[in-house]
């Protein structure tokens, strides 16, 4: 880029003669310029020249107005002069025409020529101008270039600052996972340790809570050498069983039960020779509270139904009127298993079929098949 700006500025050096630097002083002139100033000396020259003929032509003719008789010279004389004078004048305008026109020829040639060095050196300073600005941008895009050289190397530094702390961090937290590791196999060993006793307690507390869950609801009533009366409590509104359990002489074990059980487990009571007390207890809070909610059905529709509760047989009978008797099977374990049937009407003037007689529900309880024998006009 410098060797074309130096190239542009030696082409307008040569064409004004000026040196484009503004600090420089011109020293010679331009041959066109020169030219110029020949040309306007020689057209100032002759136009003076042109003057100057113009008065003696205006002379000549006011001669040749003027009486020659009045004129001391010889006429003939003057006349000659005067031919001659206008002779030599008529050369003189012609030869100051024909320069003149090789003169106007020649400054429109050299004119022409200024204007296309004029031309040129306005395309070659525009040129100039452009080169300038694309030097300008270059010098411009090289310091933006060094910046960002500059930020890349800042950049990259940082980078590897940062990379040594990570790295720094990275190592110190491999040493912290590894104590974490032996933290960690530590406390599995301490975990499994605990398990162990934890499994130990937990056989000992499902022991102990089955035990409690075994006896809850059983309480003591009295204790002697001949046997045990317990209390067993199925459910808060229910009676409560009294179980008398004593030892006979051939040491069997004879059991009592109060009249809230009559009839629940006689065949516990039956079967021989009976097992220990606790078993025997259990059985017995067992059968009694699997009929509890039965028993506790029944104890609170008594004050709605005629009915009476025959245990030994699982015989409900309801007295509809003063004549007609109703009898209802209750299947065991109910009402959370097991049915209840209408095994027979009786008192009634005309026989009736049980069998197709049924509360509409699905499972009816109860209190459906007592409000449907009830209301039903056929019983």
């Amino acid at each position: 880029m410098a060797t074309a700006e130096e190239s542009v500025r030696i082409l307008l050096e040569r064409c004004d003669g000026a040196a484009v630097s503004p600090h420089s002083v011109p020293d010679k002139h331009d041959k066109i310029e020169v030219l110029l100033g020949y040309f306007v000396e020689s057209c100032r020259k002759n136009q003076l020249l042109c003057r100057q003929l113009h008065v003696l032509d205006s002379l000549l003719s006011v001669l040749e107005t003027m009486d020659p008789q009045n004129l001391d010279p010889d006429p003939q004389d003057f006349r000659a002069g005067e031919k001659e004078m206008h002779g030599v004048w008529k050369g003189l305008k012609r030869q100051f025409q024909e320069e003149r026109q090789q003169n106007e020829a020649l400054i429109a040639v050299a004119l022409e020529k200024g204007r296309r060095l004029q031309e040129a050196r306005g395309a070659l300073e525009e040129l100039l101008h452009k080169l300038e600005l694309k030097k300008a941008k270059f010098e411009e895009n090289q310091q933006s270039q060094m910046a960002k050289q500059q930020q890349d190397k800042d950049r990259a530094q940082c980078f590897l600052q940062r990379r040594e702390e990570l790295e720094a961090a990275l190592e110190q937290g491999r040493r912290n996972l590894q104590r974490c590791d032996e933290n960690i196999l530590q406390l599995k060993q301490e975990v499994q340790d605990m398990q162990k006793q934890f499994g130990q307690g937990t056989r000992e507390l499902d022991r102990t809570l089955e035990l409690f869950r075994e006896l809850q609801g059983v309480g003591i009533l009295s204790l002697s050498e001949e046997g045990i009366t317990v209390q067993l409590r199925a459910a808060s509104h229910t009676e409560p069983l009294h179980v008398s359990l004593h030892w006979r002489g051939d040491e069997t074990l004879h059991v009592q039960m109060s009249s809230a059980g009559a009839g629940l487990c006689e065949a516990m009571l039956l079967r021989e020779p009976l097992g220990d007390v606790k078993s025997v207890i259990l059985e017995a809070l067992h059968c009694y509270s699997s009929q509890a909610s039965l028993l506790s059905d029944i104890q609170g529709l008594q004050g709605r139904f005629a009915i009476d509760w025959h245990a030994a047989d699982r015989r409900l009978l309801f007295l509809k009127s003063a004549s007609v008797v109703c009898t209802l099977a209750v299947e065991e374990g109910f009402p959370s298993r097991g049915q209840v049937q209408l095994v027979s009407v009786q008192g009634k003037a005309q026989p009736v079929h049980a069998a197709s007689l049924r509360p509409p529900q699905p499972n009816p309880s109860l209190l459906d098949w007592l409000e449907f024998l009830d209301s039903s006009p056929d019983v």
